[in-house]
This record gives C-alpha cells, structure tokens and sequence, in this order.
C-alpha cells in the first residue's frame, strides 16, 4: 500500500500508467490507491450488483471525513465512453454539495481528480 500513497503524491512516472490497461485493472489500482490514502472504498463495478433502478450509477465510491465523497466512473482509456444513465449520475453528481464525479482511465485521472479537490498537494 505505501506505494500507492508515494506515487499519489509524486504523480505517476511516465509511462508506469500504462502498465494498468483495462477496466478490472483500473478498479482495483484506484481502489488500492484511495484505501491507501484512508478511503473507505465501495465497489459496484459490475452492473449485476445493481438494480435496474440505478443504472448510470458509479463504479466506486470513496468516503473518507473531511473530503468530499468521490463518485468515480472507471472506462478503458480507448473506447470508453459514458451511457446515457451514466452522463446523468455524472451531472447529478456535479451539482451536489460535498460530491465529486470522475470518469477515471488511468490512474494519471485519479491523481489529478485528487489534486483538484484538495486531497492531495498541487490542486488548483
């Protein structure tokens, strides 16, 4: 797990992203990452797992005090694109206070999603 929080917080070297090339991947790399970091992490990253009621909904969901709740949306970076359902969830996500959304296709998208909300050094 250290390594997880040592390459949040440097960024990632170029091209050890790539070594992570599929969804399943992605997921599991993110999820290591955010526990690491002191995240609760939740999964629903097969649609089976959800009612039809929840299409759209993320495929991980981090909760962590202090931090907004990160709603992250994992696609293979070539030829991933968000549902119908899911661009929804995104936009519902976007306008609740105490909420982030992100599509996530490397582990480079997490890392900059943390930035921007604080949680990690270099945000906006």
């Amino acid at each position: 797990m250290g390594y997880w929080r040592r390459a949040i917080n440097r960024g990632v070297a170029a091209g050890e992203e790539d070594l992570i090339d599929n969804e399943s991947a992605v997921s599991r790399a993110v999820s290591e990452a955010l526990a690491a970091l002191g995240f609760k992490v939740y999964s629903f990253a097969s649609y089976r797992a959800l009612p039809p009621t929840a299409r759209g909904f993320a495929d991980i969901v981090a909760l962590r005090p202090h931090c907004p709740v990160l709603f992250l949306q994992i696609k293979r970076e070539e030829g991933g694109v968000l549902s119908q359902a899911q661009r929804e969830f995104a936009e519902a996500c976007c306008a609740a206070e105490g909420a982030a959304y992100g599509t996530i296709t490397t582990i480079g998208d997490l890392i900059d999603l943390l930035r921007r909300i604080g949680v990690v050094g270099g945000g906006a």
